[in-house]
């Protein structure tokens, strides 16, 4: 193992914070720099609907675009890790059924080709979403969207496509809204449920997340389940938010908590991006943690988007500041260090890296329940 130094980072604000330096390890930013020239952002919010009477008003939609927009463009961030916006943040009127349209026909795809096949994209959207089970048909709502007109509403299934035969690298796609899990189509999810760990981001580990083609989904709700807002209007109604009383949605205040070094949690023992890495998916698992802790009824998840475009990559942000260098892969000749016990036997504190089955015994357990058996 490599001896790890601890070194101390200044925070915006003059206090330091502690962090671990291997000076003969990679700078995340290094890898960064070997397959990416541009990072481009499309980051939508909607609060004030054309049609109050059906879309009800949200309240946290546009200040979490906002938000994210913010962090995205921090002046501490690498240049290279540095967003654009194509074209600007869309909030409210700018974000038309036709300029949404437009922007993921034309206007972005043109972007990307500027830019050539270094780019990494990532697509924002805050605002409604409805799913119909009958028809298996999901929709975001653009600002015009009038829930009787079908052809004013976006089919989700329309921007994954579009996003995903973008000529790039990598894209993340992440949504906020009602439904959002019914966006993923002919994909396999990375993560089931909670319980999964974020392990260690290694030298190696960088190299292969940003080096293979990428394309991942993260949404803040399950297909048939309502995404929290800040205000709560009693009984559900179509295009109505569960409610809370914060500035920021949940998951939207999750997702900043873990991509924001001045408001880092201590989170699993190890925060998101104590390397100076956040994974997408050390990404879903810190939102996923905040909402089970919280008040909200909704499930997260993370796609990949097989068949789609994605190759084993991973997306990932570095932390604005955090020049954290990384340690290599341990040799896994050492038993300490190779996760595959051989002969040895399976422990409890080993769950985290056995997964696959989750459904099976799911199935198995509640047949089980349901047939007991007696002598």
């Amino acid at each position: 193992m490599v001896d790890l130094v601890e070194d101390q980072l200044e925070n915006a604000d003059g206090s330091t914070r502690a962090v671990l330096v291997n000076p003969s390890g990679g700078y995340p930013v290094d890898a960064l720099q070997q397959q990416f020239e541009h990072s481009l952002a499309v980051i939508i919010g909607i609060n004030a609907y054309k049609f109050p009477q059906k879309v009800r008003m949200l309240h946290t939609a546009r200040p979490d675009a906002a938000q994210l927009a913010a962090l995205l463009q921090d002046d501490r961030r690498d240049p290279l890790d540095r967003y654009e916006m194509v074209p600007m943040p869309l909030y409210d009127e700018q974000a038309t059924g036709d300029a949404l349209r437009t922007l993921l026909e034309k206007t972005l795809p043109a972007r990307v080709r500027e830019c050539g096949p270094k780019t990494r994209v990532l697509f924002y959207f805050a605002g409604h979403g409805d799913a119909d089970a009958s028809t298996r048909k999901s929709f975001l709502f653009p600002q015009d969207a009038d829930p009787d007109d079908e052809g004013t509403l976006l089919r989700m299934d329309f921007v994954q496509q579009a996003l995903a035969d973008l000529p790039c690298q990598h894209v993340l796609i992440i949504l906020d809204c009602c439904s959002a899990g019914a966006l993923p189509t002919a994909t396999a999810e990375a993560v089931r449920g909670r319980g999964g760990r974020p392990t260690r981001v290694y030298w190696e580990y960088l190299n292969r997340f940003v080096g293979a083609r990428t394309r991942q989904v993260i949404t803040s709700a399950g297909a048939r389940q309502q995404a929290a807002d800040r205000s709560s209007f009693g009984r559900y109604q179509l295009g109505q938010r569960e409610g809370d009383d914060q500035e920021h949605s949940p998951f939207a205040q999750a997702l900043f908590e873990a991509l924001d070094p001045d408001n880092h949690p201590n989170t699993w023992g190890r925060p998101p991006g104590r390397d100076g890495v956040v994974t997408a998916t050390e990404l879903y698992l810190h939102v996923a943690e905040a909402l089970a802790q919280g008040r909200a009824r909704q499930t997260p998840g993370i796609w990949t988007l097989i068949g789609k475009g994605h190759d084993q990559g991973e997306y990932i942000f570095l932390l604005p500041g955090a020049q954290v260098t990384l340690e290599p892969e341990p040799d896994l000749s050492d038993p300490k260090n190779n996760p595959w016990p051989g002969l040895r036997p399976y422990r409890a504190e080993y769950d985290y890296l056995f997964a696959g089955r989750d459904q099976e015994i799911g199935e198995l357990a509640q047949r089980v329940a349901s047939h007991p058996w007696s002598p």
